[in-house]
């Protein structure tokens, strides 16, 4: 069981896997700013294929917000793995900062940046001022802070400091943020939870452990909950983070991807099958025994139920998909291959090895007729395979962008095509922004992240 459910998040999360890339928040053609390469020179061009950055630059290393990463031309003989010129440039073409490294990128949620010297890597901030000294194997961010870093020797990782040092030595196989002074940790022994200070919260024996989180109204925001998911001998608890303490238990391994029901918490035993009222402390137990429960989103939950058979093409052997309400209500009776959780009034179904979409009272908006559709983001677009096309539809089925691409990848409100060895850029419109194709190309990035 525990297998299961494993591969049904991993499913829903490859349904859903939009990389974090946040582009800028209007597509009107003169707010539109693009790093591309031209002629063997990176610059900055706008919508309307002016250029705002001249394109002089060997390369784009990075981009977050209005700001880029940048090489230099006199440097492009340099050899890979040697210390040359970067600078970073914002949207304007002005010089902010200027400093010498093999590599650099912008983390994923500050304006702070890792570098790498011959000494290891480091990270700085956007004066130029050491945050980690460039003696490490790895270094990454820490969400809940944007002084404290995660930094690794010696294959184990710790939590840096950086004005009051090592908070965490270098002991962990894995580390990661759980919540404000909370750490997620992988021992020899197992994974557990610590705090800023290294003490064990939860004991680190633990088959595995996750932050509780919800990825909200967009795919590009996430926030963090007080609270800790474990699983070991087949069970899940799920523990609050502050403290430690145990706040339920379950034969189920689920994730609050998406959810607007924090506190109705999936949960089976033996027995029964039902929801954790968490904040009036009660069960809602419902009247059909289900193998698997999703949380609530928009009232409604994914749910399945054995069966004798299996379905065609369906990874889940003996499962068969349906949906409830908050009632527990069926609106979709279990018969389907698999369901994804409901996102914007509508969830993805595949069965038998094409993909449909339903709305939330479980009629139909798209056939079974595709060969695979992807999740919807907050703009109600969803690409589209079939026949070994790809395009765009939206929330209505309407098809924004033709079927004749090979591949999609999805920014905020921008979508970018590719076909042979050219790209083409799009809007949630179904509009193409620039005439001419694209070869290469860096949108700017952030991460939001939220605690409640």
């Amino acid at each position: 069981m525990r297998q299961l459910i494993r591969l049904a998040f991993i499913i829903i999360l490859m349904c859903h896997a939009i990389p974090s890339i946040v582009a800028q928040s209007s597509v009107e053609e003169d707010s539109l700013r693009l790093w591309v390469k031209y002629e063997g020179k990176w610059g900055l061009i706008d919508g309307n294929e002016q250029w705002i950055v001249e394109p002089v630059y060997a390369n784009c290393r990075s981009v977050f917000a209005d700001k880029a990463i940048v090489t230099f031309l006199e440097d492009s003989a340099v050899a890979k793995g040697e210390v040359r010129r970067h600078a970073v440039i914002n949207d304007k073409g002005q010089t902010e900062l200027e400093f010498m490294a093999i590599d650099a990128q912008f983390l994923e949620s500050f304006e702070t940046i890792v570098f790498t010297t011959k000494s290891g890597k480091g990270c700085m901030n956007m004066k130029g001022e050491i945050l980690v000294e460039p003696v490490y194997e790895d270094v990454w961010e820490d969400v809940s802070d944007s002084s404290r870093l995660f930094v690794k020797v010696n294959s184990k990782w710790g939590l840096m400091d950086a004005l009051k040092g090592l908070l965490v030595p270098t002991e962990y196989k894995h580390i990661e943020t759980a919540y404000i002074d909370r750490y997620i940790v992988e021992s020899d022994e197992g994974y557990g939870l610590i705090n800023e200070r290294n003490k064990k919260l939860i004991p680190t024996d633990f088959l595995w452990m996750r932050p509780d989180f919800n990825n909200t109204s967009t795919f590009y925001s996430t926030t963090y909950y007080n609270r800790a998911w474990g699983y070991r001998d087949g069970i899940g608890s799920l523990y609050n983070s502050s403290t430690g303490d145990r706040m339920m238990q379950t034969s189920l391994m689920v994730e609050p991807l998406h959810t607007d029901r924090i506190d109705y918490i999936p949960f089976l035993d033996d027995t029964s099958s039902g929801f954790m009222l968490l904040d009036e402390g009660k069960k809602l137990l419902l009247d059909t025994y289900y193998t698997t429960l999703s949380y609530f989103n928009e009232g409604r939950s994914v749910v399945s139920k054995k069966t004798d058979f299996s379905i065609k093409d369906s990874p889940f052997r003996n499962q068969a998909f349906g949906v409830i309400d908050t009632l527990g209500r069926v609106l979709v009776e279990p018969k389907y291959g698999f369901i994804q959780p409901y996102s914007h009034g509508r969830a993805i179904v595949s069965h038998e090895g094409y993909f449909g979409v339903i709305d939330l009272n479980g009629n139909w908006i798209v056939p079974l007729e595709y060969d695979f559709i992807s999740g919807f983001d907050s703009y109600g677009i969803a690409s589209v395979r079939k026949d070994g096309k790809i395009g765009l539809i939206n929330k209505v089925a309407r098809l924004m962008v033709p079927l004749e691409y090979e591949s999609v990848e999805f920014f905020e409100n921008l979508y970018l095509v590719k076909l042979g060895e050219s790209f083409y850029l799009y809007n949630s419109k179904g509009e193409r922004l620039y005439k001419k194709s694209l070869q290469e190309f860096k949108f700017p990035h952030t991460h939001r992240v939220y605690f409640q």
